[in-house]
């Protein structure tokens, strides 16, 4: 009996509290329904989201206001002296400042994930017609690019001379990542001689990339150096006309000079270097090389 009267007492008593609190519910209801919502606002609720998509969808007008860049008066530029010599003998300080080099070009290390582009310039050996030896040759001074940072002006005078009047020397395999990655094939109508230096014997297949990117100039000069190549040991098919060698070297046109150099020879073989030169030569330089060309891959087979 008393258990029951005890737990009529704690109804009693609960039910009066919950009473007297009602009021203070009601009243207090919108409060935490806001502080509900944003709880959810900042734990990334729906709220939140909704609000971001109003933010991109309705984007704060831009400015009317624009910058009139005609209403100031033009700001003159400093002459440069330089440009105001006669043509002529502009010519011939740009030509002693960036040209009558031999500039070899080279990746010193294939290691990297960059290349890395070495350049050594050196003084043109004479005669023109004989192998290059760097070790024996004398060094010239660098080209200097503070002449090309000068002025446009200076920079589009400049620019041709240094492709035009300087014999650029590569190692075959260095070729094409030089071109892809330092110095870029939008010079490549602009160069006039190259020296490609070959010292290995496994690099014939090497010279497919290369052929294309020769073929893209408008080389007057080309120089071939098989330097670790003996002639005795050449297979003869990579120097027979019909070879896919020989057709990528003849579709370099226009050539004013054309030497191909071995470690060594024997002048007795009837398939000598100077005769496949010579043969090259005829079908590569002069005004009747194209006609040659055009009936040695119109013959039937």
């Amino acid at each position: 009996m008393k258990v029951l009267l005890w737990l009529f007492a704690s109804a009693v008593r609960k039910a009066a509290t919950w009473a007297a609190l009602s009021p203070l519910l009601v009243l207090c209801s919108p409060y935490l329904a806001l502080r509900y919502i944003k709880r959810r606002r900042r734990r990334g609720g729906v709220g939140c989201v909704i609000r971001m998509e109003a933010a991109l969808r309705y984007p704060s007008p831009l400015p009317t206001d624009r910058i009139d860049i005609e209403s100031g008066a033009v700001v003159e530029q400093p002459r440069c002296h330089l440009l105001q010599l006669p043509p002529e003998l502009r010519a011939l300080i740009f030509q002693l400042a960036v040209g009558n080099r031999l500039v070899h070009i080279a990746v010193p290390n294939h290691n990297y994930d960059r290349y890395i582009i070495q350049t050594t310039c050196y003084v043109p050996p004479e005669p023109p017609g004989t192998p290059y030896n760097l070790r024996l040759l004398e060094l010239a001074d660098n080209i200097s690019v503070a002449l090309l940072l000068t002025c446009r002006s200076a920079y589009v005078e400049l620019l041709p001379i240094m492709h035009r009047q300087n014999i650029f020397y590569f190692w075959l395999q260095d070729l094409p990542d030089i071109f892809h990655s330092s110095l870029g094939q939008y010079c490549l109508p602009k160069i006039r001689a190259v020296y490609i230096y070959q010292n290995h014997c496994r690099a014939i297949a090497q010279w497919s990339p290369v052929f294309d990117l020769l073929q893209k100039m408008c080389l007057e000069s080309l120089t071939l150096e098989f330097d670790a190549l003996n002639w005795s040991g050449v297979p003869q098919f990579i120097f027979s006309l019909d070879s896919p060698w020989c057709r990528g070297l003849l579709g370099v046109r226009h050539l004013r000079n054309l030497d191909i150099f071995f470690a060594s020879g024997r002048p007795e073989d009837p398939q000598h270097p100077e005769t496949v030169t010579q043969t090259l030569r005829d079908l590569m330089i002069g005004p009747a090389a194209d006609e040659k060309y055009e009936t040695l891959f119109e013959r039937p087979r």
